[in-house]
C-alpha cells in the first residue's frame, strides 16, 4: 500500500512538472539560451578579453601550460607564467615568474638540468623579453600585437622573421599573449603576503 501511494504522488508530481514546462513558451522557460547564442554568435567574430573593457586596478598572473608529445617521446610541459600589474588599463611591471619548453628553463640558462646550449637560452629568454617590453607602459588593448612577434622582437638573424636560435621555430609569443589573457579570465591575482 505505501508503494503504491508513493508511486502515485511521484506519477502526479511527474504529471504537474511536464504539464507546466511544456506549456511555457522557450524564453519563458530558465536558463534557456537563444538558438544564435548557442552557435557562438553564427559567424560573429568573438572580442577578445583585453579588448572588452576596463578591469579593475591590481596585480594579475597567468599560464600557458601544455603537454607536448611526439610519437614514442615525451616532450615534456611547455610553460609560460606572467605576472603584471594593471592600472587604468595599462601594464607596468611585467615579467616572467616561468619560461620554459620541454626540459629547458630560459630564466636560468646556467641550469645543469637544461639540455639546450646557455647561449640559445639566453638568446630566446632576450627575445622573449623584449615582448613583454613592448607590452609594459601599454593599453592592454595591445595585447593582440603578439601575434606578429617580427614586429616586436629584434631580428638577431637578420631573415626577417625572429626565430629560436636552433630550431628555425617561430617565437613562442601566442603562449605569452594567452598567459595574459589567462590572467586577465582570472581577475585580479592577490599574493599571500
Amino acid at each position: 500500500m505505501y508503494k503504491k501511494l508513493t508511486f502515485m504522488i511521484l506519477i502526479g508530481i511527474l504529471v504537474v512538472t511536464l504539464t507546466i514546462f511544456t506549456g511555457c513558451e522557450e524564453e519563458d522557460m530558465p536558463d534557456a539560451v537563444p538558438e544564435e547564442e548557442e552557435e557562438n554568435g553564427e559567424g560573429e567574430e568573438v572580442t577578445p578579453i583585453e579588448k572588452q573593457g576596463d578591469f579593475p586596478d591590481g596585480r594579475y598572473r597567468g599560464a600557458f601550460v601544455d603537454r607536448g608529445q611526439r610519437i614514442g617521446e615525451d616532450m615534456g610541459i611547455v610553460q609560460v607564467v606572467v605576472d603584471f600589474y594593471l592600472e587604468d588599463n595599462e601594464v607596468y611591471d611585467i615579467g616572467y615568474r616561468t619560461l620554459a619548453w620541454s626540459h629547458d628553463n630560459y630564466l636560468h640558462p646556467d641550469d645543469p638540468e637544461n639540455e639546450w646550449p646557455k647561449e640559445d637560452l639566453e638568446a630566446l629568454a632576450e627575445q622573449h623579453e623584449e615582448l613583454l617590453e613592448y607590452l609594459d607602459g601599454e593599453d592592454i588593448s595591445v595585447l593582440e600585437d603578439l601575434h606578429n612577434p617580427g614586429d616586436i622582437a629584434e631580428d638577431k638573424e637578420g631573415t626577417g622573421e625572429v626565430l629560436d636560435t636552433w630550431t628555425a621555430a617561430t617565437l613562442r609569443s601566442n603562449k605569452v599573449l594567452h598567459a595574459v589573457r589567462d590572467a586577465l579570465n582570472n581577475g585580479v591575482y592577490v599574493p599571500d603576503e
